[in-house]
């Protein structure tokens, strides 16, 4: 006899865990944690071995868009150079310029051998304190010292200093000022259009290939305009 119901639920959880798990999962998820760990698999251990070496890229060998053009002379300004050159359509032993040369995207990535020795040029952080030596160096120095030395260098400095002396020197100076592009010249025809002084770089090759006369700008060739080739803005 008796009527049956569904017991309440307990205000707190039971002491001890039940004898079997529940049929299916909480709606919900535990408010806190829970009081030990997990019969989960922890995090795996890490590698046996270090990932791959870092890769550098390499132009596509013999790869041009032009006579005597190719991907060195991109490097001058990709930014435009690659457009112009992929613009035109230029497929050169079965590649494009985004894929031969590694200023547009292409090229081929390798890792690169050890070096046997250690490199000769110089490190691009100077250290904190100037190295001394009794004799002068025979090179000179890529910027200039803080006061200025006793006598002069036996050689003359690559670039002329930012700032002009506090003093005048001895004797004048066996070279000119420093050269001028005219910043008004650009290219005018095909795809080269639009390319001026400043995008050649120091890319010589440029100024053969735009030397013609349909490249002209105001009456002015590229050996007239440009210093790289020759030219000022005063010619």
């Amino acid at each position: 006899g008796g009527k049956h119901v569904v017991p309440p639920p307990t205000s707190s959880p039971t002491e001890i865990p039940t004898s079997s798990p529940t049929a299916s999962p909480t709606k919900i998820p535990t408010m806190s944690p829970s009081k030990g760990p997990s019969n989960s698999p922890i995090t795996p251990p890490p590698t046996g071995r270090p990932t791959m070496s870092p890769t550098v890229c390499i132009d596509e060998p013999g790869w041009t868009f032009s006579t005597n053009l190719g991907c060195a002379q991109i490097d001058a300004d990709p930014p435009l150079f690659c457009k112009s050159v992929g613009d035109s359509g230029v497929v050169n032993k079965g590649k494009t310029v985004y894929e031969a040369c590694c200023s547009c995207g292409g090229g081929k990535h390798v890792v690169p051998p050890p070096t046997s020795s250690p490199t000769v040029s110089p490190t691009a952080i100077p250290t904190i304190a100037p190295s001394f030596s009794i004799e002068p160096s025979s090179q000179p120095s890529g910027t200039p010292t803080v006061s200025p030395t006793t006598t002069p260098s036996s050689i003359p400095s690559p670039s002329p200093t930012r700032n002009p002396s506090k003093t005048p020197s001895w004797k004048p100076s066996p070279s000119p000022t420093e050269c001028i592009d005219d910043h008004e010249w650009k290219s005018t025809f095909g795809i080269f259009k639009g390319i001026t002084c400043k995008d050649l770089g120091q890319e010589k090759s440029w100024c053969d290939t735009l030397g013609g006369k349909e490249y002209e700008y105001k009456s002015k060739t590229i050996d007239q305009a440009c210093c790289l080739c020759g030219g000022s803005l005063f010619q």
